[in-house]
């Protein structure tokens, strides 16, 4: 990269059409980034070498070499590049066949969106700029891991020399230890704030995520060690979600086109790259990587079977594909805790193991911290009924809001919406025993 005062990342844009390269250098004007373009992808490779930028966007149809070629190339030259594909309409067989082999990580279809591709471009090279942090903080959890070995050996020599006595080196090794501990707080504090702002409701449930999976956990009689590790592992599984765009995180997985389903498929895989090189997450990645494979091997990423799913993996699998039924990232209407149960129960054996379901059934039927709710249509609504979840009209509008006491009233306007709009509504209700 040509020497500067100040580091500066850099976006390469690449599409043999002048008026499109025209139209995107107008677009990024006044960036706070280095915008620098190539016609062609022989020239994309030189200007790799000239700026190593830290984001692509070329088109797929191009004369002489494609744009799934290039990103191919890029790929095994420059592995930490951001590769992004302009592609039309028609490309779909070109689009997937570079989500394959180029490993491309998210397309654009032309015409694209202005406001789309900008939002795109600033959210990639945001991550870009964490991950980088996230090296550093790596660089700095292996100094400290270094300095604790060093300490621990100092420690083992005054054992052996009978002198346990609380020296200075005691205490230095102590408040290493502790300062070791801090850092690792701060890095998982740092990465689950960045999920709860850029992660859609679907996936905000880390927290009780992390409390259902440890409860089966303990239940079930796994180790101190693993139950902390699964504890990690369901607070962080999502983590890879933060690459994908909006619209993959915000829309129920039926609702997804067949590319975007492969697209979100790959967060079990970024989630572990992320956390693998810390030592203190690398048995919590290993869970996070395998928590969607299947007993009888059509999971994914890797289409493990049943004997090479470790036990922590077969719990986190079915606490988190309940969590996404009455969430609603399974389907567009969310589940009751009941019927999401029922499913759950319906896949034992092919999905999940017998003996986490059936912890999972115990504690969801008698956790206070589980809502007992059953899902009705509006004729059968009656006064004193309580909203047991938010109430929204077709636009996300909040009507009602959870906790909400019916009366008469309410219950007349909710049937006068439901015929406005020409459609069936229903509603999550409280069950009191």
């Amino acid at each position: 990269m040509p020497a500067s005062d100040t580091f500066q990342q850099t976006l390469l844009l690449v599409d043999d059409e002048e008026n499109v390269l025209n139209a995107l250098r107008r677009l990024f004007h006044g960036a706070d980034y280095q915008v620098v373009t190539a016609n062609s992808g022989e020239k994309a490779l030189e200007m790799m070498e000239e700026y190593s930028p830290e984001l692509v966007i070329s088109d797929v149809r191009m004369p002489g070499m494609n744009g799934v070629e290039l990103l191919s190339i890029i790929a095994a030259k420059y592995p930490d590049t951001e590769r992004v594909l302009l592609t039309g309409y028609s490309d779909i067989e070109l689009t997937i066949e570079a989500i394959n082999v180029g490993g491309i990580s998210q397309y654009i279809q032309k015409p694209w969106n202005d406001e789309k591709l900008l939002s795109l471009v600033e959210k990639t090279l945001s991550y870009l700029d964490l991950k980088e942090h996230n090296e550093r903080l790596q660089d700095t959890v292996r100094s400290q891991n270094k300095q604790l070995k060093t300490f621990n050996q100092q420690l083992e020599e005054k054992v052996a020399k009978g002198t346990l006595a609380l020296t200075a080196t005691n205490r230095k090794l102590a408040k290493s230890s502790e300062d070791l501990k801090a850092s690792y707080h701060n890095f998982v504090e740092l990465f689950l704030s960045l999920m709860k702002s850029r992660l859609g409701h679907f996936y905000q449930d880390d927290d009780q995520a992390s409390r259902l999976a440890s409860a089966i956990g303990r239940s079930l009689g796994v180790g101190s060690d693993e139950l902390q590790a699964l504890h990690f592992a369901a607070k962080l599984r999502h983590i890879g979600m933060l690459e994908l765009e909006d619209e993959i995180i915000t829309t129920p997985y039926d609702q997804l086109s067949v590319v975007q389903q492969q697209q979100l498929k790959l967060y079990p895989i970024i989630s572990y790259d992320l956390l693998c090189s810390q030592p203190f997450l690398s048995e919590a990645s290993d869970i996070i990587l395998t928590h969607t494979e299947r007993l009888d091997g059509k999971g994914f990423p890797n289409k493990l079977m049943a004997d090479e799913i470790s036990f922590p993996a077969k719990i986190l699998a079915v606490v988190n594909d309940y969590l996404a039924l009455v969430n609603g990232a399974t389907m567009a209407e969310p589940l009751t805790s009941g019927d999401a149960l029922n499913m759950i129960y319906q896949r034992v054996d092919t999905h999940y193991a017998e003996a986490v379901v059936a912890a999972l059934f115990y504690l969801v039927e008698n956790d206070r911290h589980t809502v007992n709710e059953s899902r009705i249509e509006t004729s059968q609504l009656d006064p004193g009924m309580i909203l047991s979840r938010d109430f929204h009209n077709a636009n996300g509008g909040l009507l009602l809001a959870k906790g909400s006491k019916l009366n008469a009233s309410m219950i007349t306007r909710i049937r006068d919406i439901e015929r406005t709009v020409d459609e069936s509504l229903s509603l999550y209700i409280h069950n009191y025993k």
